[in-house]
């Protein structure tokens, strides 16, 4: 459960780095806190009302051609509770 979020948001050819902070041993740490630091800054942002972008690969479910993805922006409307939050966090 510690890395769930990182598997979502990261692309397949980060899984076998992130699959190392599944464990929790001070290399597992390292690695973590990399992705977390990443995952953070890129789409938690600073607040939960910044604008979050998000590129969706593929919209035809091919990743053969880039004119085919799009970007969805997004500004939260509603705040999330804290126990939300923390699921984006673990």
């Amino acid at each position: 459960m510690r890395v769930m979020p990182l598997y979502i948001y990261f692309p397949k050819e980060h899984w076998a780095e992130i699959s190392i902070a599944e464990k929790s041993s001070p290399e597992g740490d390292e690695v973590l806190a990399h992705y977390s630091e990443i995952y953070r800054s890129e789409f938690l942002k600073t607040s939960q009302f910044d604008e979050k972008r998000i590129t969706v690969d593929g919209a035809s479910g091919c990743r053969s051609n880039e004119k085919d993805s799009f970007i969805v922006t997004r500004v939260s409307e509603k705040e999330m509770r804290n126990s939300e939050l923390a699921l984006l966090t673990m």
